[in-house]
């Protein structure tokens, strides 16, 4: 008997005890990223949201199995989103129309999702499409998922408008609590794909909607941190779960076949992990801005103001500093200019010695 056949369904049930210190955890970090946001400029938060798009569009699609970059996804983010000039070659129509229905799931976040704006995402995503039945419920009667052995079946059509009704007005009724909400985002993600509701473009959807659930128990945080990589990363893992439970053969639901706890654990792990990656590129933009606000009154050449901002924009490249053989690549002067620059530049305070004096002296910033 699968989830959805069960006489409670879609009555989920989880342990707290156990998922509580990981929820605790992410509240935390939650709340450190929405502090630093605060202190974000605009610019530098646009640049990370638009990151973090760019990034889930390429991994929702089959971009990767065709060869397409990342710049070009990215340039469309620009060109559909931002009306901005392209500058590299335009993808296949999939890829915009991706970028479209991520952006109208995370339009004005305060507002409940109806029937039929389910129905214009799924239109918007497959508005290219001849095969499909455009924003409409699945024609066949059944769906049949398997990973390996095993397999799931998704309810039939024709319980599925009352299935969505149910869905959607439990999507529409937020928790106050912090966790609650975040625990809400896993079970969103869950039943939806559990009702299997379109002929195509589910997962998508669901992910979609998974980070509107997100968004919204936390809007500051919006468009930052996604369970999209964390799926790509896992899928195996992710499949088999996902079907074990739909199938009640998880541990827990020997006892409680609507006990989704090591479900939530998963997605509550993964989550973490994803939120992880964020907070320290966040912490470095306001560092960055620091650091120039620090110095907006110190005198510097240009030369020097180039080299700092190579620098500070592009930190996974200098993670060992920057020695006078460095400074002389990027600005082509002499080498005595090169030293004679960098320890004026650390005498201004601009950068700190890493390393031994001599030829091997390295420096880095000073936040």
């Amino acid at each position: 008997m699968f989830i959805w056949q069960q006489s409670n369904w879609p009555n989920f049930e989880y342990k707290i005890e156990e998922l509580d210190d990981l929820l605790n955890e992410i509240v935390k970090l939650q709340n450190r990223i929405s502090k630093q946001v605060i202190s974000l400029h605009s610019q530098d938060l646009y640049d990370i949201q638009k990151k973090s798009l760019v990034n889930n569009v390429f991994l929702s699609t089959h971009s990767k199995d065709e060869g397409v970059d990342l710049l070009s996804i990215e340039d469309c983010v620009s060109v559909y989103l931002l009306k901005e000039k392209a500058t590299h070659t335009a993808l296949s129509i999939e890829n915009p129309l991706l970028i479209q229905m991520f952006s109208k799931v995370m339009d004005d976040l305060h507002l409940p999702i109806t029937q039929s704006k389910l129905y214009q995402w799924h239109a918007t995503l497959f508005a290219q499409s001849t095969d499909q039945n455009i924003g409409e419920l699945r024609r066949q009667s059944t769906h049949e998922m398997s990973h390996k052995t095993l397999k799931y079946i998704a309810p039939p059509k024709e319980e599925l408008t009352n299935q969505i009704q149910k869905f959607k007005f439990w999507f529409n009724e937020p928790f106050e609590n912090d966790k609650q909400n975040i625990v809400r985002a896993g079970i969103a993600h869950f039943w939806f794909i559990t009702l299997h509701p379109f002929e195509d473009g589910n997962g998508r959807i669901a992910r979609a909607l998974t980070d509107r659930a997100l968004a919204q128990a936390k809007p500051e945080n919006a468009h930052l941190y996604s369970m999209t990589p964390a799926i790509d990363a896992n899928k195996t893992k992710y499949q088999s779960l996902l079907i074990q439970t739909q199938r009640c053969q998880m541990k827990n639901q020997q006892s409680n076949p609507m006990d989704i706890t090591q479900w939530l654990e998963w997605f509550l792990h993964n989550l973490y992990e994803e939120m992880l990656k964020v907070l320290p590129f966040i912490e470095y933009k306001n560092a960055q801005d620091s650091f120039w606000l620090s110095h907006s009154q110190t005198v510097l050449t240009q030369r020097q103001v180039d080299v700092l901002n190579k620098i500070a924009k592009n930190a996974d490249l200098f993670v060992d500093g920057i020695n006078a053989g460095g400074y002389q690549e990027l600005t082509g002067v002499s080498k005595a200019t090169a030293t004679r620059d960098l320890t004026g530049l650390q005498k201004k305070g601009c950068l700190k010695k890493m390393s031994r004096g001599g030829r091997s002296t390295r420096y880095r910033l000073k936040y």
